[in-house]
C-alpha cells in the first residue's frame, strides 16, 4: 500500500487489512525501528491523524522483496 503513495494515514492502512488498530501499531513499529517508514502525527479539529511514509530505504527493502518473489515465481514457471 505504501509503495503505491506518499503517506497513508493509519486508519486507511487499519481498514485495507482489516485488522485492529494494535496489529497495525505493533508492525508499524516494527518498521520504523528498522529504519523503513516514517510515522508523523498530524493534529488538526480536535483530533490527531498518524500519517505513514515509506522511506528510501523502505522502498529499498520493498524493491528487492518484490524482485526475489519474481525470482522465485520464475524459477517455478509462475512468471506469466
Amino acid at each position: 500500500m505504501l509503495a503505491a503513495v506518499q503517506t497513508l494515514d493509519f486508519a486507511s492502512i487499519r481498514d485495507q487489512l482489516g485488522v485492529a488498530d494494535s496489529v497495525v501499531s505493533k508492525h508499524l513499529a516494527r518498521l520504523q525501528a528498522l529504519g523503513y517508514v516514517t510515522i508523523v502525527k498530524v493534529g488538526g479539529s480536535g483530533y490527531i491523524r498518524t500519517q505513514v511514509s515509506l522511506t528510501k530505504a523502505g522502498r529499498r527493502a520493498f524493491a528487492g522483496h518484490i524482485a526475489a518473489l519474481r525470482l522465485i515465481a520464475g524459477a517455478a514457471g509462475l512468471d506469466g
